[in-house]
């Protein structure tokens, strides 16, 4: 079972004290590896019948199957866990001793992400179950839960069969994240961060549809709701270009004035020669980026690609 104590030393995530950093994709890797890694003989157990055979057994009549080479392998690991224990691994994934290998066995076939997933989510269940305060996969299913708006309802539920913390957990670690946030946006707001102009914060509320013309069982229309922003900093290179004294609220004033006298003109919002061009280069050079990081080789290096 994973070690008591408080995160990263143990598999316990306080929601009043939880930061950004422990929700980003290193960290929440760094804690399924711990976790696999503290119950290896359930992991390794549910990879093991996860990558079983289907191939039926040499005798038809009781319906059993001949166990495959790998489960056989993964089963002999299993049995030698007691002799042979992996070593432990903080949540934080820093291990105290790296040079021992930890007894996994490598997971091959065209389902690896689906066996291994189903796998470390079954470990966490387990987890959770038997003590309540091992919550670090918990606590991050219940953010996702809340703001992709699953109802208090379905949330306790999951909470009850240990896929999810309560939505008042929820709720307090969404008010620690945004205790975070107010610090952040105070930083970049102070005046020794920009003393000569303040960011600019962008937000607005997004309602947009999914649109499924065939519907068909887990295959439909969805309406997203949801709230987008950022900050947007003045670039610092052209700071040192600024003048202070014409930053003030009379000259705003100014420039606004002298703005309604401007005759407005169609020329002015569309697009140049020289911008069609620009946006037509960049779409064909992201389009030939995908197809040669995903798709195709170049077999010709003669013929430079435009990228």
């Amino acid at each position: 079972m994973p070690r008591r104590g408080t995160y990263p030393e143990g598999a316990y995530v306080n929601s009043t004290d939880a930061t950004v950093a422990f929700f980003t994709e290193p960290k929440q890797l760094a804690c399924n590896e711990a976790l696999t890694n503290q119950m290896p003989f359930l992991y390794q157990l549910l990879v093991a019948k996860l990558q079983a055979d289907e191939t039926p057994s040499a005798d038809p009549d009781n319906g059993d199957k001949a166990p495959s080479a790998t489960e056989e392998e993964v089963m002999h690991d299993i049995i030698n866990l007691d002799s042979n224990p992996p070593a432990e691994t903080p949540l934080n994934g820093n291990s105290s001793a790296p040079d021992v290998p930890v007894v996994i066995p490598p997971i091959t076939g065209s389902n690896q992400p689906s066996e291994n997933d189903v796998a470390w989510t079954i470990c966490a269940m387990v987890s959770f179950g038997a003590n309540r305060r091992h919550n670090a996969f918990q606590l991050s299913n219940s953010l996702i839960f809340l703001a992709s708006g699953v109802t208090e309802r379905v949330n306790t539920y999951l909470n009850y069969i240990g896929l999810s913390s309560s939505r008042k957990t929820a709720h307090l670690a969404l008010k620690s994240l945004g205790k975070e946030a107010e610090g952040k946006l105070k930083s970049q707001f102070s005046v020794k961060t920009n003393p000569v102009l303040a960011p600019n914060i962008c937000y607005d509320n997004l309602d947009f549809q999914q649109k499924v013309h065939m519907h068909s069982v887990g295959h439909s229309s969805i309406m997203f709701h949801g709230t987008w922003g950022y900050i947007h900093s003045i670039p610092p290179s052209i700071i040192p270009s600024l003048n202070p004294a014409k930053m003030t609220t009379k000259a705003l004033n100014q420039a606004l004035h002298a703005a309604s006298k401007i005759t407005i003109r169609p020329s002015m919002f569309s697009p140049t020669l020289e911008s069609l061009l620009h946006f037509e280069a960049t779409l064909k050079s992201q389009i030939m980026d995908i197809l040669l990081n995903d798709v195709v080789t170049a077999t010709n290096n003669d013929v430079p690609l435009p990228r």
